[in-house]
């Protein structure tokens, strides 16, 4: 990363972004991981910081924020962290009261597949999952608001899964939440566009580091994958950048499916 920027990706060089979660809690996750950090968050962070732009990441882990921010500033990207539970109303409100001027792109980046049935999962799990994974990109929204709406362009983009458009049975709660953005995308992007912000949402499916093994949990999703693979962090980003810019201006109330071609095909018919 550098300073330099290719003059296709100036979009957002000396603009605000705010990536709203950085890391995953992988106490009881369904994503495989060896301690590295491949978060899509975390992906954003380096991507809209190699374009230069003034990058803003919440999280509630410090020790992710520095080691991320120590990642970043060694190819001389600008980054600023701030620790806060991003399920937190008031925790969120604090953060964006620490933001000077306006926030050209706000993206939620919130991801908590807790394992187990919906008959195995006590309340307060669920409760969790539904206070992190849907009303928590709500409460970032609403947080970041005034921001946005300084802004002359705006845009908001939540990271959803393809598992919240057809449902997985390994993580029913996480499913459940991700369904939830999309008809979320579909009403803010309502009552946003008055103020000049596009809503969208980019529904991503697995991600491994580019040249890692494939995960044995991932391994019949590849199957069903026509790409044969999954997606690399990066490509998920790359969609987020796009989907955030003026390339992408007409584009308002969208699910992107980032999924290798996945869900193209009816599920259970690849043989």
């Amino acid at each position: 990363m550098s300073n330099t920027v290719s003059t296709d990706y100036r979009e957002f060089v000396g603009k605000n972004i705010v990536i709203v979660e950085a890391c995953y809690n992988v106490a009881d996750s369904f994503i495989p991981t060896d301690g590295r950090n491949i978060h899509v968050g975390a992906a954003c962070a380096r991507l809209f910081s190699e374009r230069g732009a003034n990058v803003t990441i919440l999280d509630p882990s410090s020790k992710v924020l520095e080691e991320l921010k120590a990642e970043i500033e060694v190819f001389e990207g600008e980054i600023n962290t701030i620790v806060a539970d991003c399920a937190d109303p008031e925790d969120l409100k604090r953060a964006a009261g620490s933001i000077q001027g306006p926030v050209n792109a706000l993206v939620n980046c919130h991801s908590n597949p807790i394992t187990g049935s919906l008959e195995n999962l006590d309340f307060d799990r669920l409760e969790e999952a539904v206070r992190g994974d849907l009303l928590g990109p709500l409460f970032a929204t609403k947080s970041f608001l005034p921001h946005l709406k300084k802004a002359d362009d705006s845009s908001v983009t939540h990271i959803g899964s393809i598992d919240g458009i057809l449902g997985n049975p390994h993580i029913p709660s996480y499913s459940m939440c991700k369904g939830g953005l999309i008809p979320l995308t579909h009403v803010m992007a309502d009552e946003f566009s008055k103020y000049g912000i596009r809503v969208n949402c980019v529904a991503r499916a697995m991600i491994v580091d580019k040249g890692d093994p494939i995960h044995e949990n991932y391994t019949p999703l590849v199957e069903q994958t026509p790409t044969k693979r999954p997606a690399y962090p990066k490509e998920v980003a790359e969609a987020v950048y796009f989907i955030a810019s003026s390339v992408a201006s007409y584009i308002n109330g969208v699910t992107l499916p980032v999924d290798g071609g996945r869900i193209g095909i009816t599920p259970g018919t690849k043989l």
